[in-house]
């Protein structure tokens, strides 16, 4: 609004462009050379006609030609209508210099002005003009608009919020990031030290409890145990199963049905049946004997504790 010109430069005491009390003298203070230094200034001289009010309502040239007691940018800017909250600055000011591109353009070329408003008598600097002339910026090669000092000014203050908005899009993102990682950290510490979940069915465990069980059965007697499931320790006289045979026993997944061995002579049923499993005249299953020689009474049972025992696995 001020610009860098001493005249209207802006004042941090009063947060506000350079109070120009004067009145208007639109032959230099609206002279070519004046053009396009001030957004304020230019402001005035487009608005500061005789009797036309071109700027519109609210006496808009009354304040724009001046007096002892009237800020002259100050007051014409106040008549100026109320805008909307500005949702994105650099396209708002994109589309404010493109609008004044074509306005100009309406103007009929010439090789010595280029204005913008409405001349009067050929001029800018008449009373009833209302017009400012950028001519000077247009000229050579590389002249245009965004040559004139407040344009060029306006051009680097959406570049500014293109980058600050960049950069608080990245911040976003960047907090979002820092919030996923502290919630991963904080998983990983409250986890930490907690055992991995089993990756062992259970129904295998539930098998290997009963295929030891089933080759327990023969201990002290290394002609029974079952040599397909089960190996026999002869220093320890222990009827072990063999690593890894509890896959048989049942299979990846699969439950051992509830009172039903699986293998050797825990499949019978009663003390009747394992007597008769015969083989060429020979038995093939014996009731294991107490320490003192006794028939255990609770071999008996053997197949019920082997089923009660698969059962408590599950």
């Amino acid at each position: 609004m001020c610009g860098t010109d001493n005249k209207y430069k802006f004042e941090p005491s009063t947060q506000a462009c350079k109070a120009v009390t004067a009145a208007i003298t639109k032959a230099t203070d609206c002279a070519a050379e004046e053009n396009g230094k001030s957004i304020g200034n230019d402001l005035v001289c487009v608005c500061a006609d005789a009797t036309e009010n071109a700027c519109g309502a609210n006496n808009a040239n009354t304040y724009a030609k001046g007096d002892s007691s009237t800020d002259r940018i100050e007051g014409t800017a106040g008549t100026c209508p109320e805008k909307a909250p500005v949702q994105q600055l650099d396209s708002e000011i994109s589309a404010a210099i493109a609008q004044i591109g074509a306005l100009m353009a309406q103007q009929t070329p010439s090789d010595s002005k280029t204005v913008l408003g409405k001349e009067n008598s050929g001029s800018c600097t008449d009373s009833a003009a209302n017009c400012v002339n950028y001519h000077s910026y247009f000229s050579g090669d590389n002249g245009g608009l965004s040559k004139v000092p407040w344009i060029k000014k306006l051009k680097e203050a959406a570049n500014h919020y293109k980058l600050y908005e960049a950069d608080k899009q990245k911040r976003i993102r960047l907090k979002e990031q820092l919030a996923a990682l502290k919630k991963a950290a904080e998983y990983e510490y409250n986890t930490k030290g907690q055992a991995e979940p089993s990756t062992i069915p259970v129904q295998s465990t539930t098998a290997t409890a009963s295929k030891e069980i089933a080759c327990e059965s023969f201990n002290n007697n290394e002609t029974h145990c079952p040599t397909d499931s089960c190996e026999y320790d002869k220093t320890k006289k222990e009827c072990k199963a063999k690593p890894g045979s509890e896959s048989t026993a049942a299979g990846t997944g699969e439950k051992p049905k509830e009172g039903t061995a699986t293998n050797g002579c825990a499949k019978h049923g009663n003390k009747a049946n394992y007597e008769n499993d015969i083989t060429d005249g020979k038995q093939n299953c014996a009731l294991r004997k107490r320490k003192e020689g006794k028939d255990d009474k609770e071999t008996e049972k053997y197949p019920m504790v082997v089923s009660s025992s698969i059962k408590n696995f599950l």
